[in-house]
């Protein structure tokens, strides 16, 4: 009888020590589950800091509760490459966003700052891969010595979107443009003025020829004389303006065009006024070769001093 009531006794200690353990599992099971929940409106708010703090609170009291340790794992994959876009770094940065584990797609702010997150690596990536072409097209420009081409494409980046390895590479390049343009104009206005110089030289040499030349007694000497004149000048206005065709940014030679048409009705109503006095005369010819040379020489000179300095 006494071996029975010991026995009874076991078995009532045994079921009180069991329902205590299972009553223990199911309040911590419980606590963990509503910290669970706490953790999860966490992320959903964003407080990420808050959460994992709780996430790691769950996991020093059970080490092993798989939806605590993806949901940090998740948390912590997204913040690491949150800090990477941060930096710039993008490629790393998608690397680190493509770990994230599927989990997050139960969170629904969550799960769009992750999209987001992951729509701005991709357009990132793709401005990244557009400025390395426009770096890459400049590079082509400059060793072709088209340096104004080359610093219209550098000079169209956005250098908010740039990466440090860019922006170093962007500013060696704008040196190194600006410099060749610096030395090309330089150079330019050098050739220029010696342009310039020989051109004046030359209408100087025209006007000597013409002091040595006789300008005849009789009416078809005069005639003659002031036909050849007219002709030197002739000649040098079509050579300046060959040049000034070749050498003229397009708008400006556009510009110059209008201007000759204006001049040659000018000089076409001169010459025909300068003639009409001696209408009838025998110097009327002369006066009008005279007159269309003088006007010629004066647009050979101006062409020269406006144009080619």
């Amino acid at each position: 009888m006494k071996k029975k009531h010991i026995i009874i006794t076991l078995i009532v200690i045994i079921i009180i020590i069991a329902a205590c353990i299972i009553g223990f599992y199911v309040y911590r099971n419980s606590a963990i589950n509503k910290q669970l929940e706490k953790a999860h409106a966490l992320v959903n708010e964003s407080e990420y800091d808050k959460a994992l703090a709780q996430y790691e609170l769950i996991l020093d009291n059970d080490s092993d509760n798989k939806k605590a340790k993806e949901a940090k794992e998740m948390l912590e994959k997204y913040l690491e490459a949150k800090k990477l876009y941060d930096e710039g770094k993008l490629d790393e940065a998608k690397e680190a966003v493509e770990k994230i584990n599927k989990s997050y797609e139960s969170y629904n702010n969550f799960k769009d700052n992750i999209e987001g997150l992951r729509e701005k690596i991709n357009e990132g990536l793709k401005t990244n891969k557009d400025i390395d072409s426009s770096i890459s097209k400049a590079r082509n420009l400059i060793e072709n010595k088209k340096y104004e081409e080359a610093k219209r494409v550098l000079d169209k980046i956005n250098s908010s979107d740039l990466k440090e390895n860019q922006k170093q590479t962007i500013n060696d390049l704008k040196g190194r443009v600006d410099s060749e343009i610096k030395n090309k104009e330089e150079s330019k206005k050098e050739s220029l003025a010696t342009d310039r110089m020989r051109f004046l030289n030359e209408l100087n040499d025209i006007q000597k020829d013409i002091n040595d030349m006789p300008p005849g007694d009789t009416t078809a000497e005069m005639n003659e004389f002031a036909d050849n004149e007219y002709k030197l000048w002739d000649n040098a206005l079509n050579e300046i303006y060959r040049y000034l065709k070749n050498n003229l940014p397009q708008d400006k030679f556009k510009a110059l065009e209008q201007d000759e048409v204006r001049w040659i009705k000018e000089k076409e109503a001169k010459v025909k006024d300068a003639a009409d006095k001696f209408k009838g005369g025998t110097a009327a010819p002369s006066v009008y070769l005279g007159t269309l040379a003088d006007e010629t020489k004066d647009r050979c000179y101006k062409l020269v001093n406006d144009y080619i300095n």
